[in-house]
């Protein structure tokens, strides 16, 4: 190995004893962003020749900062990290705990200027925004200033409003960056303001993360902020084929449970097929009512003349996704009870499917299923006819609907 400054052979290290001093924070940055493949000093040269990989030529500048004095150090090997991932907001995954706590050394480090510690709160929102953090963005972002020498405050603060859609305090940033980035780096500036503009006129989409759990996550922070934001829909993309659905769990056993979920899906028509827009649903623990549950979902085609839900709650409601899950939590693995269960069913299995799951594990109860084969009448029931046999109100809602199950379940129990 040679000595990074003055070339000669060294058994160890990558700065010989005589040069330590000589080591300054520009060297750092300067090995930190090095382009490895057109070299221009000779000595590096030679060392980026004997490396298996020429990019790990850049790690040297973590290394170098181990030989700056005090808490200016933690300062040097946070912005190298930064500088190291030149084309990204953040820092490697690798350096990332990393710089969370030399950033809290540094924020309180007295050899460190305001700007340099603006720098350093601004690679760390950096940080944060890349990882969807949106806590501590929201904690971060009002203490980094658009200022100074630094370019990396003005890119992050912008960024940060592009995405809560501010693209006019965006825009304003990147004008305002223009003095703090040298002159190849003007035209990329001017990039990104044609871009958020674009945003701003419609004609490209507002930012959103790519998995539908991040997704849902950005949306409620904006809407902690007071941003309105585009409904998240159904995915048909992410929906489990019918085909690979595992067949439900039937109930077998020749007595009532004592505590079950009643349910019912509400539908609308579409076409030619029905579209779930409303589930309800009645705990019962030992024959008696202990909880409720009750959600509008958004349907995957939008029906044409509902009878039952008025468009504008379905329509504005959540997704399948987000409230099918809601409501299995709600049941806690219990029997899932229904009357009239073959377009239930039907309709149950979609909403799981809908919300990537290729098995429902609770048992599932079909009331007039268990009367048939229960009884030894030789009619052929429906759900009108065996509500109407129980002398039971068929129910003018979903919630009602939930509820009349319970209560003819609670009556062929007697």
């Amino acid at each position: 190995m040679r000595c990074l400054v003055c070339g000669i052979e060294i058994d160890e290290g990558i700065v010989c004893q005589a040069c330590q001093e000589k080591i300054t924070e520009e060297m750092c940055f300067k090995v930190a962003q090095y382009d490895v493949f057109k070299p221009d000093n000779r000595i590096w040269e030679d060392v980026i020749r004997r490396l298996d990989n020429r990019y790990s030529f850049r790690n040297y500048s973590l290394e170098l900062a181990d030989y700056i004095p005090g808490d200016r150090k933690n300062f040097v090997k946070i912005y190298c990290m930064k500088l190291l991932r030149k084309t990204d907001l953040s820092v490697l995954k690798k350096d990332q705990d990393e710089v969370i706590t030399k950033a809290e050394i540094c924020e309180n480090s007295s050899s460190l200027s305001d700007e340099e510690k603006n720098l350093i709160r601004a690679i760390l929102l950096g940080l944060y925004l890349n990882n969807r953090d949106w806590d501590n963005v929201s904690r971060l972002y009002k203490e980094v200033n658009a200022s100074g020498g630094y370019f990396e405050p003005y890119f992050v603060l912008s960024n940060y409003y592009m995405k809560i859609r501010n693209y006019d305090k965006s825009v304003q940033i990147l004008n305002e960056a223009k003095t703090a980035v040298s002159a190849e780096n003007l035209r990329w500036i001017d990039e990104l303001i044609e871009e958020y503009n674009v945003r701003k006129a419609g004609k490209k989409q507002h930012y959103k993360p790519e998995k539908r759990a991040d997704i849902i996550e950005f949306y409620k922070y904006l809407d902690s902020i007071g941003i309105e934001h585009e409904t998240l829909g159904n995915d048909k993309r992410g929906k489990v084929r019918e085909k690979d659905f595992k067949p439900l769990h039937r109930y077998e056993r020749s007595n009532l449970p004592d505590n079950y979920v009643a349910f019912w899906i509400t539908s609308e028509f579409y076409v030619r097929s029905n579209e779930p827009v409303e589930m309800s649903a009645v705990k019962v623990e030992n024959g008696v009512i202990t909880g409720k549950f009750h959600e509008y979902m958004k349907p995957i085609n939008k029906p044409k003349n509902p009878k039952y839900v008025s468009e504008e709650l379905y329509l504005n409601a959540p997704p399948i996704s987000e409230v099918f899950p809601r409501f299995l939590e709600f049941a806690e693995g219990g029997i899932l009870a229904s009357v009239g269960f073959y377009e239930q069913h039907k309709m149950l299995s979609r909403l799981a499917r809908y919300s990537q799951m290729d098995e429902i594990y609770n048992e599932i109860l079909d009331v007039i299923e268990f009367y048939d084969s229960n009884s030894d009448d030789l009619e052929t029931y429906t759900r009108e006819s065996i509500l109407e046999k129980y002398e039971i109100s068929e129910g003018n809602n979903g919630e009602e609907k939930a509820v009349s199950s319970y209560e003819l379940i609670e009556k062929m129990r007697k």
